[in-house]
């Protein structure tokens, strides 16, 4: 049976799998916990044998980020493939979570600053590999340029992707292409350093344990200025001003962070509209209405 053999990857030959149950997790995978015949509770992510490649990435990513020290993430116990049912799997340690309490806020920026001081291995911007945001291939070539590496491997990409499922809309057709152009403009500040980011910091991709301690999940980390993490976290990150306070004292951000985040966003809602489609273009071009107005 598959799951034996997933789960003696995962170091525990001689267990198996008394009972299973679904759980929500994304719109992606097939998501379950796993409670062994030991009492063990392991989380599992499934996927077909073809999108490997998306479960080995977040198992790199959750990896990356443990081994700053910073944040908590699930250990990592196992990710491979079953070639007999044409299955993919991820195992990673189960998390039991509680509804954040006081407090838990201000850890949360604390941390996730802690996380984009570390120094990281490669003074560039980008990732050993491609990976995902999403579904959608995030292109991670390594780039000396920040502006330069969003410009075509971020924004440009997401706008090419538009033309091939032909969701442009006239509107968007002059102003993506403007922004492209003015990027170096609409991110001009004292030259970023690369930090490592969770890449795809939502709502549902940070939890609150037990120890009312953050955890991240589900990442799409790459070397980034650390400024783009907070275009999805205003975008759908639920965090409020006890967050940002905790965040800025510990590692304060650049003036006008604000404007250049919109950009950043703009990103992340070009990528929704691919994803699920025409119902974010309109969010597109209001998003880059306001990245032109900020200047």
């Amino acid at each position: 049976m598959w799951q034996a053999e997933a789960l003696s990857l995962a170091g525990r030959r001689d267990r198996r799998v008394a009972s299973q149950r679904a759980v929500s997790g994304g719109c992606v995978s097939d998501t379950s916990v796993w409670t062994l015949d030991n009492g063990e509770r392991i989380f599992a992510k499934v996927e077909s044998i073809q999108r490997f490649a998306m479960l080995a990435a977040e198992a790199d990513g959750l990896r990356a980020i443990a081994a700053t020290g910073t944040i908590k993430v699930p250990e990592v116990l196992a990710a491979g493939t079953d070639a007999a049912t044409g299955r993919a799997f991820l195992l990673t340690q189960f998390i039991e979570t509680e509804r954040p309490s006081a407090g838990f806020q201000q850890r949360f920026g604390q941390q996730l600053a802690r996380l984009h001081s570390c120094n990281v291995p490669r003074p560039e911007f980008g990732w050993p590999d491609d990976n995902f945001i999403g579904s959608t291939p995030q292109p991670n070539g390594w780039c000396q340029s920040w502006v330069g590496f969003f410009s075509q491997q971020r924004l440009r990409y997401q706008w090419e992707l538009l033309e091939k499922q032909g969701l442009r809309t006239s509107s968007l057709r002059k102003l993506v292409p403007k922004i492209i152009q003015q990027l170096p403009e609409l991110l001009s500040k004292t030259d970023p350093q690369p930090a490592l980011i969770h890449g795809d910091l939502w709502s549902g991709n940070y939890l609150c344990d037990t120890l009312g301690q953050p955890v991240l999940i589900d990442p799409a980390c790459y070397q980034a200025d650390r400024e783009a993490e907070f275009g999805m976290l205003l975008f759908l990150g639920g965090c409020g001003a006890e967050f940002f306070t905790a965040y800025h004292q510990a590692y304060p951000l650049q003036p006008q962070w604000q404007q250049r985040a919109s950009v950043y966003q703009l990103y992340h809602l070009l990528n929704h509209a691919n994803l699920f489609g025409a119902g974010y273009l309109d969010q597109c071009e209001q998003m880059a209405k306001c990245v032109l107005v900020g200047r």
